[in-house]
């Protein structure tokens, strides 16, 4: 048997290890080493957050159109739309849709870049300071794309042919001089050079009065190519990063025994394959060739992982209540009442999201004049709100109830805690926001919340790596306790004897 032992080392609750073993660099790390780490991470985060609220170039670029819904006669004749930017009550009077109006909006020169193109609406009411408005209006929308090479137009949308009428709820608030934006495309990819869209309203069913409608302004979004080549080289950048970091990992956390990985070793290495899905590997063929399939494992990938960070903090923080006064025993966790309800409220939620993202972008991709109805935009905004107060107030929950055990742990331990607190929150919020979804519409969140969980994973995998000699003498205390079982074999034979 050896004649030294290791000195006792803290498990990643930190507590007494019952393996005796130094096993992170979290423990192993100089103070000022540990704090220039932990200073570089959050460095990292700021310098990048900074980047992106500077870039205000990098926001996606609004055109915008707009069309007037009023006739304005001056001296017997009839004013154009470019002499009539104002309303004025001496000469003008509000145009009744049953006349018809259409407008018309033509995109040219799109690529692949743009990523997109949407179209909203928005109508000034003459009503302003009187009274609510809530109705339907019906209107058609017809939409064609064509490349330079060509010359006919493609059909991507034509409500004639349909012989159906889309209705679109218009809603005003008295308070407020314009309505609620009306959405009347959404081409989620880019597979044409030009774009040419119809809008016409057309005469609702008596005894609707359209009298109110003062002015529509049409707002038409395209993604900002510089803002798509960013992107690009953003999520390559730390794809790259990730997938040496997980080679790294791998390279130490195979050399320890089995027996001997922590709990969050075991999970830290799961964070690394799966941030590899996060940081998006189809970000190339997503911008340069889009298409539904794809799109569909980006979103499905980034959502996971997201996810995945929401259940290991509900399994590791509800891991310390569950180890109160148990410092040198092993913590049993009943895979049924343990796991499985963590697992089946987060996993749902995912599902969730998944589902209503396929729906969609299917239906989208079929026409994409299509739009949820606001009762069913209600109810999805309201059950994923739920979803995530649930789990966020369950984590809040959890780390009231651990204060205790908290305050036991080393002050390295409370500070990997505290730094796992703030981004389980501010992931939440990024959810909400939408930060993590397929397109960005927002540079300073984009970068901010992607660069946050990249440089967490990475920090929480470096600190939680084993030590240099940790591999060595989990070998040593492998080969002692086959020594020590064979010898008390040979003496159960001797007395046999």
């Amino acid at each position: 048997p050896p004649s030294t032992l290791p000195e006792p080392a803290l498990d990643s609750e930190g507590k007494m290890n019952s393996m005796n073993l130094p096993e992170t660099k979290l423990e192993a790390l100089s103070k000022s080493r540990l704090i220039l780490v932990c200073a570089a991470a959050a460095t990292v985060v700021l310098i990048a957050l900074i980047v992106g609220v500077a870039g205000k170039g990098l926001n996606p670029v609004v055109i915008t159109r707009t069309a007037s819904a009023w006739q304005c006669v001056e001296n017997g004749r009839k004013l154009t739309a470019a002499e009539t930017t104002q309303y004025d009550t001496d000469t003008c009077s509000g145009l009744v849709l049953s006349m018809g109006m259409v407008w018309n909006g033509l995109l040219v020169d799109l690529s692949s870049y743009h990523q997109y193109v949407f179209l909203t609406g928005r109508i000034r009411s003459f009503d302003y300071g009187k009274s609510d408005i809530k109705m339907n209006i019906p209107i058609r929308t017809y939409v064609w794309g064509r490349d330079h090479d060509h010359e006919s137009w493609i059909t991507i949308a034509d409500h004639t042919t349909k012989n159906s009428d889309m209705f679109r709820f218009v809603e005003c608030d008295k308070n407020k001089i314009y309505c609620d934006s009306i959405s009347f495309i959404d081409i989620p990819f880019i597979t044409y050079n030009q774009y040419n869209v119809t809008i016409q309203f057309l005469s609702p069913t008596a005894p609707t009065n359209l009298d109110w409608m003062a002015d529509m302004e049409f707002e038409m979004l395209v993604m900002n190519p510089t803002l798509t080549k960013f992107e690009l080289g953003f999520k390559t950048f730390f794809l790259i990063v990730s997938l040496i970091a997980l080679g790294l990992y791998s390279w130490t956390y195979f050399k320890i025994p089995q027996r001997l990985r922590s709990f969050d070793q075991k999970y830290i290495y799961l964070h690394l394959v799966f941030l590899v899905g996060f940081n998006d590997p189809f970000v190339a063929v997503n911008i340069l060739s889009p298409n539904f399939v794809t799109a569909l494992f980006t979103t499905i990938l980034s959502t996971f992982f997201v996810c995945w960070l929401l259940l290991y903090w509900l399994v590791s923080w509800h891991k310390i209540l569950k180890s109160t006064g148990m410092e040198n025993a092993p913590v049993k966790l009943s895979a049924k009442r343990f796991y499985a309800p963590k697992i089946a409220l987060v996993g749902v939620f995912w599902i969730a999201v998944v589902a209503v993202y396929t729906y969609h972008r299917l239906e989208l991709k079929r026409d994409p004049t299509w739009a949820l109805s606001r009762d069913s935009q209600k109810f999805f905004l309201v059950l994923g709100s739920v979803f995530l107060a649930f789990i966020l107030f369950w984590l809040l929950i959890l780390a009231i109830l651990s204060v205790k055990e908290i305050r036991s742990m080393t002050r390295r331990h409370q500070a990997m805690f505290s730094v796992s607190f703030i981004v389980s929150i501010c992931a939440v919020v990024g959810f909400v926001a939408g930060a993590f979804g397929p397109v960005p519409f927002n540079s300073a969140e984009f970068v901010a919340f992607y660069t946050l969980l990249n440089v967490y994973v990475l920090l929480i995998a470096y600190l939680h790596l084993p030590c240099k000699y940790s591999s060595s003498l989990g070998a040593q205390k492998l080969a002692d306790e086959s020594w020590m079982e064979s010898d008390v074999k040979g003496a159960e034979v001797e007395d046999r004897f």
